[in-house]
């Protein structure tokens, strides 16, 4: 997945070196629209300081460099600074045997020879990769592939480093088998079309020694999985001695300028056998790239207290994890050079598109330092300008990377993806103890000036939910973030099943044999209906169409009603997660709508009792659907404003009505009751879903008070509002009781009549004593608008005046 380049091969000038070191401290802020972030939030790593160096001083390293005895280097300095791993403890045990070799365990593949070309970099490699797969499959691997299709700036024998064989390596890129490409050190050609025999998912970037004896980590290694790469600054001339294959380097040089492999130790080999005493015993045993005719058969001991063997400057690495080219089917990247910095973020994604219908499976990153933690995130059809989390999630996975390197995340479920289909893959890593955490690649001078990068490719975020996109950074940048898909083995169309009708005779939900995703843009527009089983027509305004899992659900504004409903589904409106499209039209069989059990309905109120009790009837037998049903009556006395009831009234259930009982009468002719909704319901638990409001309820007239005249003849009853007779003599509907308790009709001369709001009854004899009582029957008085005064009107006692009477005679 190279690009093409966009940026010119540069000569290394002073001028050029203090641009690399500006661009290692350089801030960015390119913002997607809506974001604003600080320039400063964007801070990159800086370059090794070795990396510098190495093309300040053209008279050290040289890169195809040719010793006296004729022997090949081709070392250089990565532009990674990885110095923060140094001393850290991979492995927790601390006992090993004295003495260990690969070469007694059939784990090493046969010494090879570099000469003359600065290829060592490559021998290590694949030897590393060539001993981890060891002994149960055992493979050469074509160092002249490397060498000569890196893509690297150095050319085929310009020398490299460990991280460019791991960018080689995890962009699938190899390895190629040696019989398809052998090694030639004088070509820089290979041919084209090679398929690798691996695919490299995992190399482990081993801490560097924090000493002499801190040699666990390597010893761990070698034991569990193979030969660990490594560097040293050979001085075969002065430094080597041929007679014990010892090698010894305490010079000032701290920078190796040859790769070799680690393939075992002897704690006790004997100090005395190099050139230079070092302060003890013990020896790793190496693997060259010299040929065989060269030391032990190719091998030879490096002491432990060599000053630059695994150090901070090393580049140790293993090579542990090669699986078969049919672990995945495809891979997506932007970093084709691999981790060359590190951005100070968290939050680190990519933007691809899919190319056919597959499913993504897995994801890689580099990790800076042991115990990464990591979070995962992958959204589906994602906006390309608008970032890479504009789409939707669709999974997710956490957990701890424990060796630093490049490592390779299996997804716990693959996620679906269609061809043509904008995916994101985003992650945050915390990498203890760096300052750096998300890998990226961009275009060095003299390492890979050929990185490019496109918009919306690669974003960067402070906090996961502010993207910046790289592209415009001046460095062409791209975050170091690969993902794996697998085939899908599923080719069959999601089928209809079956349908299903609410309750409301509203959501009618069609069900399909998987999961559902809409393969058009307007899905409501792929939906008709028919209520006739015949006629099909578009959706309703207000009717809506969705997919949940593996339904589609129709949701109607209006019910439906008959046993004759059918929907349908346009042909290639459908598919499933894997891209299979539903090619045929969709029609259901007769939605028959449900016959309805309707809640109770409100017919009417009637106020009695004094107009202290007013009556709702309803339809059916009630039921409280609420625990305070008497907080959910209010009431109003002008029709407008409502209240709720006071303290003393109350509210009861008795059959189909609804009692409001009132402390205090009620007057006028505004009053309303009104009944909450889903406050009552009936015996089936159909709720009343809306409210009730009472017509106006103008209560009949109301007896007040009685007052007797100075004469003691005439007694006039007040009541709430002017009288009209309900009865035809309303002088018969009154009667008179003398002792308050046996009351007879009037005398033929007394008289009664209606006076606005008062009944006037005259009596022709004056009343005495204080027991007197008038009564009017029932229903024989009522108010203009022909309310009736439906119960029984008796006065308080009337008590007659005390006559001052006149002089008698």
């Amino acid at each position: 997945m190279f690009q093409g380049s966009k940026i010119s091969l540069l000569k290394l000038s002073t001028f050029s070196l203090i641009f690399l070191m500006l661009m290692s401290f350089a801030v960015f802020c390119i913002v997607t629209p809506g974001n604003a972030q600080a320039s400063s939030d964007f801070e990159m790593a800086p370059l090794n300081p070795d990396f510098i160096k190495y093309f300040q001083d053209s008279n050290k390293g040289n890169l195809g460099g040719i010793q006296l005895n004729g022997h090949s280097l081709g070392k250089i300095p990565s532009p990674l600074d990885l110095s923060h791993l140094k001393g850290k403890a991979i492995t927790s045990q601390l006992s090993f045997p004295s003495i260990y070799d690969l070469r007694t365990m059939g784990k090493l593949t046969k010494v090879q020879n570099q000469n003359p070309c600065g290829a060592c970099w490559t021998f290590s490699a694949l030897g590393s990769l060539e001993s981890c797969l060891l002994p149960s499959e055992s493979w050469d691997f074509s160092e002249n592939n490397l060498k000569n299709t890196n893509g690297f700036d150095k050319g085929a024998c310009g020398g490299g480093v460990t991280n460019m064989a791991v960018a080689f390596l995890a962009r699938w890129s190899g390895p190629i088998a040696e019989k398809d490409d052998p090694y030639n050190p004088y070509s820089s050609s290979s041919p084209s079309g090679l398929s690798p025999k691996k695919h490299i998912q995992q190399v482990y970037y081993m801490p560097s020694r924090g000493g002499p004896l801190d040699n666990n980590n390597i010893k761990q290694a070698i034991m569990d999985y193979g030969a660990v790469s490594t560097s040293l600054y050979m001085d075969e001339v002065t430094k080597y001695n041929p007679s014990y294959y010892a090698y010894y380097y305490d010079g000032a040089e701290s920078i190796g300028n040859h790769v070799v492999d680690i393939v075992g130790w002897d704690d006790n080999f004997n100090k005395n056998k190099f050139n230079s005493i070092p302060p003890g015993n013990g020896a790793f045993i190496a693997k060259n790239s010299w040929g065989t005719s060269w030391g032990e058969n190719g091998y030879f001991y490096i002491s432990y207290y060599d000053k630059v063997i695994g150090n901070e400057k090393s580049e140790n690495a293993v090579f542990l994890n090669a699986e078969d080219p049919t672990n995945y089917s495809n891979i997506y990247q932007y970093d084709p050079y691999g981790w060359v910095s590190g951005y100070k973020h968290n939050w680190g994604a990519n933007i691809f598109t899919a190319s056919s219908n597959e499913s993504l499976a897995a994801v890689s990153t580099y990790a800076a330092s042991p115990n990464t933690t990591y979070e995962i995130y992958i959204y589906k059809d994602v906006n390309v300008n608008s970032g890479p989390t504009t789409g939707t999630l669709a999974g997710s996975k956490t957990g701890t990377i424990t060796l630093p390197g490049y490592n390779t995340v299996k997804l716990d479920t693959p996620v679906p993806l269609t061809s043509g289909q904008k995916f994101s893959v985003i992650i945050k890593l915390n990498t203890p103890g760096y300052d750096y955490p998300i890998p990226v690649e961009y275009p060095l001078t003299n390492y890979c000036s050929k990185a490019t990068s496109k918009m919306g490719e690669s974003w960067l975020s402070t906090n996961g939910s502010d993207w910046v996109d790289l592209y415009s950074v001046q460095d062409y940048d791209n975050v170091c973030l690969k993902a794996f898909t697998i085939k899908n083995t599923d080719t069959t169309p999601p089928a209809y099943q079956s349908t299903t009708i609410d309750s409301t005779n509203k959501i009618v939900t069609l069900t399909f044999s998987e999961n559902l995703v809409a393969n058009v843009t307007n899905l409501k527009g792929a939906v008709t209906f028919s209520s006739n089983g015949t006629t099909f027509a578009a959706l309703g305004a207000s009717d809506t169409v969705a997919i949940s899992g593996n339904t589609l659900v129709v949701t109607f504004n209006t019910a439906l009603t008959g046993s004759s409903n059918k929907i349908r589904v346009a042909a290639n409106s459908l598919k499933d997660g894997a891209g299979n499209v539903l090619a045929t039209q969709v029609t259901t069989e007769p939605i028959s709508a449900n016959i309805i059990d309707p809640p109770p309905a409100y017919q009417s109120a009637a106020i009695n009792g004094m107009n202290k009790i007013v009556t709702l009837t309803f339809s059916e037998n009630l039921v409280a659907n609420v625990t305070n049903l008497k907080g959910a009556v209010t009431f109003s006395s002008n029709g407008t404003t409502f209240a709720a009831l006071g303290a003393s009234d109350t509210v009861a259930i008795s059959g189909k009505t609804l009692v409001v009982t009132f402390n205090t009468a009620l007057i006028g002719s505004s009053n309303k009751i009104r009944v909450a909704a889903n406050s009552l319901k009936d015996a089936a638990g159909n709720v009343l879903t809306t409210a009730v409001t009472t017509a106006t309820l103008d209560t009949p007239p109301l007896y007040q008070s009685a007052a007797i005249n100075g004469t003691n003849k005439i007694v006039t009853l007040t009541f709430s509002e002017n009288l009209v007779a309900n009865v035809t003599n309303l002088k018969g509907a009154v009667t008179f009781s003398s002792n308050g308790t046996t009351f007879a009709a009037l005398g033929a001369s007394d008289t009664v009549a209606i006076s606005g709001n008062t009944l006037v009854v005259t009596f022709n004899t004056a009343l005495t004593g204080s027991s007197n009582k008038i009564r009017v029957a029932a229903n024989s008085l009522k108010d203009g608008a022909g309310h009736v005064l439906s119960t029984q009107v008796t006065t308080e006692p009337i008590n007659a005046n005390i006559v001052d009477p006149p002089p008698a005679y």
